[in-house]
Formats: C-alpha cells, sequence, structure tokens
C-alpha cells in the first residue's frame, strides 16, 4: 500500500511566506483534537469549507460537523480555501488544496470529505479543490479509486446545488437537513461500511435511509427531517475556536430557528419551517456552558430576527447575568412598531447600530417581496429608530428589477420622511442602505418567476443610489452585478449543459471564486453555454421550458415539509403584489395560521400565540451593565507558553486559560469579562516568544477570592492545567512585572547584531567567551544601558550558519525590532521563523 503523503515539513519551511504568516493552516485553534490522534481513531473526516479561513470565521457551521465527528470518536479536521496568494504556493509545490489545517493531510488521508457549502458561489470551487487535488471529477472514476475518500456535500446552500444533478456529479451525495443526528448517523454509517468493508456504491445506498440524503446521479425523493428541540448549542459548548482576531472572545448561542414569515424572496425561511425557539431558562444553561467551553466574554444571539422569541425580555435577562456584552443582528421594523420597549432595551445594553430589513423601496415593491410590513407600522418604527441616541442605521433593500416610476416616486417619500424626522436632531445618526439584487431560489415563491438581465436591474440600481446620494444618505450594494448574473443561473441550474459550461470556463480561465465573479470568467462561462444552446433568456426564465427539460426539477426531489401547492400559490399572489402577512402573534395580536404545512398542533401554536412582554424597565439593565463595568477589575497570571504557541495571537492563551479556569471552578463563570493585555505586545497579534509570559485578565471584583483559592491550591491547580495543558501551563498569579527576563533564541538565520546596535546608539565592546571557537558577548557600555534596551547578550555559531543567543532584556526592548535587524534574513518574512522563549524572574 502506497504511503499517505503528509505536509507538515512543507508547511514548516513555508508557512511565513502564506497568508498572515500561514495561521490559517497553523491548526492548533481551541477545541480542536490533537494531531497525535490521527492514527489512533479508526474514522477521519476532513471537513472542508468552499471559502477562505478567514472569510468563514463568524461561520460556525464547520464548527457544528467538526462537534459531531468528535463525538463520535472519530479524528476530525479542517481543509479551507487556500487565500488568493496561496494556491499558487501548493500548486507550485503540488500540495492538495484540500488539506487538513492539524493533520496537514491532504484528502486522500481520510476516509469522508464533508464539504459545507454556506453560499451559491461557492460551489463553482467544489471542481477546483478537486482537480487543484488531484482528485477526479467524474463519479464513477471516484468510486472505483480506493485511494479517494466519498464526498459529501451539505450546508445552508445544499438545496440550491442542482447545477450537480448530473450524470457524472463532483460530489457523491448531497445532505441538504442541518439536523446533528442525522449527520451524525451519515457518519456512523459510512465508519461503520469502512469497519465492514463495503464498496463506496454499497455506502451510498446505505446512506439514502438518511432523511435528507441524494446521491444527485441518481435521485430519489428524500423529505428533510427536524426536531422540535434546537440541538445546536449543546454542540457550540466546546466547539472550535477561531484564531481570527474579529472574533476573539465572541461565542454563539441560538435561541431560535427557522422563520414564521413568507417573504417571497427568502430562501432561508422556506429551508427552515417550522419556526422553532429554545426558552429562556434553558438558554441559560447553554449560554454557561458556551462560556466556560470556549472562554467567551460576549455572546451573539443567533437568529434570524431576534425580535420575534417570544421570551426575548427573558433571554436578556438571564443572559446579562453572565455576560456583559451580548450581540443582536437583524431585527424587523414592524416588530420594533409593536413593541414600545424593544428600542428601549437595545440602547439600554449598549447597542447603537441597528441592522433592520425594508427589503422593497415601495409598498408595491414590498407587497410582491410579501415583506408584510405595513405604511403605518413602516413610519411608526422609522421615527422612533432615527428620533433615538443611535450611532449607525443600516437598511437592507432589494432591487427586483420590476420597479416603476411609481416605486421611486413612493422611495423618494420615505428618503424625504426620514430627513424630517431627523432634521432638528444635533447629532444626527449615519444611515447606510445596502441593496441586493433579488436572485429568485428554488423553493420559494419566486421559484416560477423570470430573473431580468443585468441590463434590465442596473438602471434600478442606478436610480435607487441616485434617490439615495441626493438625499444625504449612504449606498452600498452587496454584491455587484456578475455576482447577480451567476448566483440566479446556479440556483436554478437544470440542465447537465450548463455544469458542463461551468466547468469548462474553469479549465480555461483557472477561476476560483473568492469573493467576486471576473469578467473573463462570466464571458467564458456565458459562450460555452451558447455553444451548448443554451442562450441568455434559457438560463434566466423561471420554468425554464426553453431548455427542453422534464416538468420534475432537480430541487423537488427534496421535500422541506411546505407543500408544494402552497408555495406555487404564494408565487401567483407575488405576481398580482398581493402580501397575504405572516403567522407570527405580536405582542398586540395573535397570529393566524398560513396553512404552509409545516406546522403540527404544538408548534403551530407556539408561533401565533402572543409575544410575552418587557417585565423589567430598559434602564435597569443599564445600570447593571454600568455595575459590573464599575466593579472589573484586571488579574494577571504567569503562565509558561507551550512551543506550540509560536505564531498564535496571545488572545489564543488568554481565552485558553479564562476557560480552564472556569472550567475547573463553574462559580467564576459570572465574573468572568474578558480578556486585557499579554506581556509581549498586542494580545490580539501574532505573538513569537514561547515561555514565561504574563495573561491579564478581566474579572468582577467577586471573583477575586474563589481565583486566589485556586491558584494557592495545588489541586485546583492542577485541574486548572489539565485543561490549559496543550497551550501552556499556569503557574500562578502576579501583582507586578518581572525583574529580569531572559529570552533564549534559536535561529536559523546568521547573526549580525551590529546594524540593530547601530540603530538604536546601543555601542559594545565584542568579547569571545572562553576557549570554545564562535562564543561571543557583548559586553554594552553605561551609556548603552541607560537606554533600557538590552542588558547583556552572548551568542554562538554553528557550522551551518544557524545562531543560539542567551540575552537579558529590559523595559524599552522590542522583539520585533531586534528578530528583523539583528539577524541576516533572505526576505522581511522571515523573522517569524526564529524560535525564542522567555524566562521571567520576580
Amino acid at each position: 500500500m502506497n504511503k499517505i503523503p503528509e505536509y507538515s515539513s512543507w508547511y514548516e519551511n513555508k508557512y511565513h511566506t502564506l497568508t498572515g504568516n500561514g495561521l490559517w493552516l497553523n491548526g492548533n485553534d481551541i477545541n480542536t483534537v490533537s494531531k497525535t490522534e490521527y492514527n489512533q481513531k479508526r474514522f477521519r473526516i476532513l471537513i472542508s469549507r468552499l471559502s477562505t479561513y478567514f472569510d468563514t470565521a463568524e461561520s460556525f457551521s464547520h464548527k457544528i460537523l467538526y462537534q459531531i465527528a468528535k463525538n463520535l470518536d472519530f479524528f476530525p479536521d479542517f481543509a479551507f480555501l487556500p487565500p488568493v496568494y496561496d494556491g499558487p504556493l501548493f500548486t507550485q509545490d503540488d500540495v492538495p488544496w484540500l488539506l487538513g489545517t492539524g493533520s496537514k493531510h491532504g484528502p486522500r488521508g481520510f476516509d469522508l470529505i464533508a464539504i459545507s457549502n454556506a453560499i451559491v458561489q461557492e460551489i463553482v470551487n467544489v471542481p477546483v479543490l478537486l482537480t487543484k487535488s488531484n482528485i477526479p471529477l467524474l463519479k464513477s472514476q471516484r468510486m472505483i479509486d480506493p485511494g479517494v475518500p466519498l464526498i459529501i456535500l451539505g450546508g445552508s446552500n445544499a438545496l440550491y446545488t442542482s447545477l450537480f444533478f448530473v450524470k457524472e456529479p463532483p460530489v457523491d451525495g448531497i445532505f441538504f437537513g442541518e439536523e446533528p443526528h442525522c449527520v451524525a448517523r451519515i457518519f456512523s454509517l459510512c465508519a461503520d461500511a469502512k469497519q465492514k468493508g463495503l464498496s463506496k456504491p454499497e455506502t451510498l445506498l446505505l446512506l439514502e435511509s438518511v432523511p435528507g440524503f441524494i446521491q444527485p446521479d441518481n435521485p430519489k425523493p428524500t423529505k428533510r427531517f427536524s426536531l422540535p428541540t434546537l440541538s445546536l448549542n449543546t454542540l457550540l459548548a466546546d466547539a472550535p475556536i477561531s484564531t481570527v482576531d474579529s472574533n476573539f472572545g465572541v461565542g454563539n448561542l441560538q435561541i431560535s430557528d427557522g422563520c414564521p414569515c413568507f417573504c417571497s424572496f427568502c430562501a432561508e425561511s422556506f429551508n427552515k419551517k417550522p419556526y422553532r425557539e429554545n426558552p429562556a431558562t434553558a438558554l441559560l444553561e447553554d449560554a454557561k456552558r458556551i462560556k466556560a467551553g470556549q472562554g467567551v466574554d460576549k455572546i451573539d444571539l443567533f437568529s434570524f430576527n431576534f425580535n420575534m422569541h417570544s421570551e426575548f425580555y427573558e433571554v436578556l435577562r438571564k443572559q446579562l447575568s453572565i455576560f456583559n456584552s451580548i450581540g443582536l443582528k437583524s431585527q424587523r421594523f414592524d416588530m420594533l412598531a409593536h413593541d414600545d420597549a424593544m428600542l428601549a432595551t437595545c440602547l439600554a445594553i449598549g447597542k447603537s447600530s441597528l441592522t433592520c430589513g425594508l427589503e422593497g423601496i415601495s409598498s408595491r415593491m414590498r407587497a410582491y417581496l410579501h415583506k408584510s410590513l405595513s405604511q403605518k407600522d413602516l413610519e411608526s418604527s422609522m421615527r422612533t429608530i432615527v428620533s433615538a441616541p443611535i450611532r449607525e442605521l443600516k437598511v437592507f433593500c432589494i432591487a427586483t428589477g420590476l420597479e416603476e416610476a411609481e416605486d421611486f416616486e413612493d422611495f423618494e417619500k420615505l428618503l424625504l420622511f426620514i430627513k424630517q424626522c431627523i432634521e432638528t436632531k444635533p447629532q444626527k445618526p449615519r444611515i447606510i442602505f445596502s441593496l441586493t439584487i433579488l436572485v429568485r431560489f428554488p423553493w420559494t415563491p419566486l421559484e416560477t418567476h423570470d430573473a431580468p438581465d443585468i441590463d434590465t436591474v442596473k438602471p434600478v440600481v442606478a436610480k435607487i443610489r441616485n434617490a439615495l446620494n441626493k438625499n444625504g444618505f449612504e449606498f452600498r450594494l452587496s454584491s455587484d452585478f456578475n455576482d447577480y448574473l451567476l448566483s440566479q443561473i446556479l440556483v436554478r441550474a437544470s440542465s447537465p449543459e450548463i455544469y458542463d459550461s461551468i466547468v469548462a470556463a474553469i479549465l480555461s480561465t483557472d477561476f476560483v471564486f473568492y469573493r467576486n465573479i471576473g469578467n473573463s470568467f462570466l464571458t467564458a462561462f456565458l459562450k460555452e453555454c451558447e455553444q451548448r444552446g443554451i442562450g441568455l433568456a434559457g438560463l434566466m426564465t423561471g420554468t425554464q421550458s426553453s431548455l427542453g427539460l422534464s416538468v420534475k426539477k432537480s430541487w423537488e426531489y427534496f421535500e422541506t415539509g411546505i407543500s408544494r401547492e402552497f408555495v406555487l400559490s404564494q408565487g401567483n399572489d407575488a405576481k398580482n403584489f398581493v402580501d397575504n402577512g405572516f403567522c407570527l402573534g405580536l405582542q398586540t395580536q395573535k397570529g393566524s395560521c398560513k396553512a404552509c404545512g409545516a406546522c403540527d398542533d404544538s408548534s403551530r401554536g407556539s408561533v401565533t400565540a402572543l409575544r410575552k412582554k418587557i417585565t423589567y424597565s430598559p434602564q435597569a439593565l443599564k445600570e447593571k451593565i454600568l455595575g459590573v463595568q464599575a466593579a472589573t477589575i484586571p488579574i494577571s497570571f504567569l503562565v509558561d507558553c507551550h512551543a506550540c504557541t509560536h505564531g498564535l495571537p496571545k488572545a489564543t492563551v488568554a481565552i485558553a486559560l479564562a476557560s480552564a479556569i472556569m472550567k475547573t471552578a463553574a462559580s467564576l463563570i459570572p465574573w468572568y469579562q474578558g480578556f486585557k493585555s499579554s506581556h509581549w505586545g498586542p494580545i490580539t497579534s501574532p505573538g513569537f516568544i514561547t515561555g514565561h509570559d504574563i495573561i491579564t485578565l478581566l474579572w468582577h471584583k467577586q471573583a477575586i477570592a474563589d481565583l486566589t483559592g485556586i491558584f494557592e491550591t495545588e489541586n485546583q491547580l492542577k485541574n486548572v492545567n489539565k485543561h490549559f495543558e496543550r497551550f501552556a501551563g499556569a503557574i500562578g498569579i502576579v501583582q507586578s512585572g518581572p525583574q529580569t527576563c531572559d529570552l533564549q533564541i534559536d535561529s536559523p538565520f546568521n547573526f549580525s547584531p551590529n546594524d540593530y546596535c547601530k540603530r538604536h546608539g546601543l555601542t559594545f565592546m565584542l568579547r569571545k567567551e572562553g576557549t570554545l571557537a564562535n562564543n561571543y558577548s557583548l559586553e554594552f557600555t553605561k551609556q548603552a544601558l541607560k537606554k533600557k534596551m538590552l542588558r547583556s547578550l552572548s551568542y554562538a555559531t554553528a557550522p551551518n550558519g544557524s545562531v543560539k543567543c542567551s540575552m537579558q532584556i529590559d523595559e524599552k526592548f522590542s522583539y520585533e525590532e531586534f528578530a528583523k535587524q539583528a539577524f541576516v534574513l533572505k526576505n522581511g518574512s522571515d523573522w517569524v521563523r526564529i524560535k525564542t522563549k522567555a524566562e521571567m524572574r520576580f
């Protein structure tokens, strides 16, 4: 049997040339399994994203898959799309793009590749990643190659992958459900099949027993399955933590799933019914586990519209008992209009930037989009928002391509109304309108509607932009015209010729999707379609009858739980600009069931029930938050960072330490308030000094006694280090900085201190140390010592030019300056390869 390649050595030699010093491929994210477990597990799963590590940092879908695999005692690993400048380096060195970040194994080192597909445009990267990883694009070839694992695609965009329903698809199976127990079933069946020696075709037949799983080359009807209770928070409790600084210290808490509204444009709503909620009491316990398990100090409430939750105020009150900072995303205008306390509550917890969905620019367009937002509710909520002391309002809008003169007139009136509301305010809020061009998705009411081409939507976008600019509001286009066109074609692609055209265009242009669709790729793709007899009109039609397709579309093999008749009837109403409202209960009135077919009696009643009112004053929340802030103090800990933390942000060590402390003493969970600093510099920047560090965390003063007890009790300190051992060892609480600090440096580069010392005015005498060759010390003058940078330095040079330095540093010493200036480097990024360990004495 051929040995499976492993790329750890390649990474060690090349990480400094990769984006961000290769941090995205480091593989030492908190809560990931050790690489040593790779050979110990009976089944290995490579969880692949179709976008980069940085673009998916705030997503947690791949982390859920990771947790499911880990809980099954399998070996999970992540693979990300290499950043734009790193892909060519991979190809140049014959490294597969599907590379495990932890194990450094390529795809042939795994038993299953689980692709998490989040957005439409990403699916063009499936053939890209396979070809760049030496995996056949043809399913028949993969089935007979024992070295190629099964490839299964899932994720929030799985329902919209009709592009792959061809005779020779690039993936072996598609799973469009999101229930964790169904994912676990897929993983377990694959592992059991491997143990029994079943072939890949036999394994795929077994997987068809899982609700939501389908083979795109041989589709059979399958129905999405969902449990009445939500379980994602259990899996998020100790999920992997990204090392991207925008996400440090922030956890996600799912408060609800799906949406009880029927916006005709919304794929998520029609794919995620019935609407389900987690109760406030259960959410508190979930949040405690997440705070301790991930070492977070801020929680983002995950939902499509947070202000729909029937217990929203109770959820907020309970979360503020353990968090002082809560993130709230998008909300509906009409919910604000029917709830006087909502805006005051958002302001009380420090949310000065609001995001709301307007969608249609006029009443007529909102009726087409089934936004169910009356002019009265819109004006009421808008007046309240812009009159409040907010910093920013972001409004989501949609360009449908159907706008007419009356719609633009209606929009101008709205903008004038907003201007009048804020004209007397001394501090006017920043108001941003973010415009999206409407993509008509399958399994939504707009599925069968023809989509306009770019020439039709461009004037609409221009008129909306001009109206906003004229009235002094900011305009943003969320994605460009190429992005719109390709997305619209892909979501309803029901012809094998379209897939063939995509592959041909990728191969001819070497296209990779990052954030934009290039002109050359789009032109090549449309040309390939034309050569296969499909013009642009055929690509944009809703019925696609011009393509000679059968009545049944590929996406119809999936059953979402909503009746097909309901979806199509809603589509007819949209064509007539008729809006039938939603079923959600408000604070002021009960909802009414619209008979979509998704709910049973229990879920129907909870959706249509009245929303609960606030039972406390927003001012009380504000005072509580201010009280915690006033009682927060910094506490510093001496830690000994292991070699694996080289290159990791010191925030990783801080978060791991906070998590270890809270896991040791649950009583401290409410009191942790975040991280503050590292002795070695910015805590969110990569750190290249291991060994001793002083990590400062923020705690409520109520934590002092318990923290002191933990670090003065041997067994409890051992428990902290049991949780902390992968990254560092906790030594104790310190009250001040070190008296002395020594650095031991191991550099592969020649040492040449003259330039560094000259730049900083450090005069010295060079002395030979003893009788050993190539051993020297720098004896600094009194004037140099006054610079408070270096106290002493000695070094020994090996025959190969590498050097070991021992130095005692002072308070004004900058390690990065020294590493860049005191060694002979081939290029500017080489300095990060120097290994340095610190030892502090107090």
